[in-house]
């Protein structure tokens, strides 16, 4: 997991609710979501967990958290009813 591109950084802020902003930010994982979904479905896949995890990035973006970084998607993650 933690040759996952991204997570040197991501891990630190999940474990601390510690979000920046200076990383990718919630509201571009749900814009380059949509463009990749966009581009699935004119290609004929599917697109289902793409939608899934745009999904969780726009609920957190609905909790105000669209500008933080892109770990902050864990908030809907441990407390989905929020």
């Amino acid at each position: 997991v933690l040759a996952v591109a991204g997570t040197d950084t991501m891990a630190p802020a999940t474990l601390s609710h510690e979000y920046g902003s200076e990383q990718w930010s919630v509201d571009n994982m749900v814009a380059s979501l949509d463009v990749a979904i966009a581009y699935m479905r004119h290609r004929g896949l599917p697109t289902g967990v793409f939608g899934a995890i745009r999904e969780l990035y726009a609920q957190a973006a609905v909790q105000g958290l669209g500008k933080k970084d892109h770990s902050a998607v864990l908030e809907v993650m441990v407390d989905p009813g929020s």
